[in-house]
């Protein structure tokens, strides 16, 4: 194919676009055998079986309406918004 001592600026895109088109390819091959042998397994492994129920939040520790008071007046402070412009819905100890 190629006789000459150097490659022609079309033959090189040539060489370059199928290199890049095997790596694609190969990458698509290999994402659908994945893809597929999941659901083998899947299917294999009982399919319906069930999720494990999610475990229960820890309880969230009681604040004082001091607490809370302090908590309201850093937040407006902060983003200097007045007290009735936002509402705190849920407070988590870091």
């Amino acid at each position: 194919m190629f006789t000459a001592e150097t490659m022609t600026l079309g033959e090189s895109l040539i060489i370059s676009m199928l290199g890049v088109a095997t790596v694609f390819t190969c990458l698509i091959v290999l994402s659908l055998a994945i893809m597929l042998f999941s659901r083998i397994f899947s299917l294999a492994e009982g399919g319906s079986k069930k999720a494990p129920a999610p475990a229960a939040a820890p309880a969230a520790p009681a604040f004082d309406e001091e607490s809370y008071a302090a908590i309201i007046a850093a937040v407006s402070e902060e983003t200097g918004l007045p007290l009735d412009k936002f509402q705190i819905t849920s407070i988590k100890e870091l």
